[in-house]
């Protein structure tokens, strides 16, 4: 607010937006009831590297942090090879080199 646009609206109040709960809200049920299907899993971890690398850092790492949705996905592969693309891919997004349970284990302890 400056002085050139004064407060119009003194009665108004706005909650604080949790903006790390804008990814997990928006992309927990789609991680979680798609699990197992992996053009879904690669288009997640495809979506959640561009917000990862476009947003403010709050956001940014709240999407790194959902990607490890892969792990999800991964549990319920029946192909190896599957989980190998899957792995390959999030990889490649996002510069991890740790197995996908050494990344769920990081996520739990935020």
């Amino acid at each position: 607010m400056t002085d050139e646009n004064p407060l119009k609206f003194d009665h108004l109040s706005v909650v604080g937006l949790d903006q790390a709960a804008l990814i997990g809200d928006g992309f927990d049920p789609i991680s979680r009831d798609s699990a197992g299907m992996m053009e879904v899993g690669i288009r997640l971890q495809k979506l959640l590297a561009i917000i990862a690398k476009n947003t403010n850092p709050i956001i940014a790492q709240a999407a790194a942090v959902q990607a490890v949705a892969l792990q999800r996905a991964a549990k319920r592969f029946e192909i190896a090879r599957n989980t190998r693309l899957l792995t390959e891919t999030h990889r490649a997004l996002f510069g991890v080199d740790e197995p996908a349970g050494d990344m769920a284990a990081s996520r739990d302890k935020r």
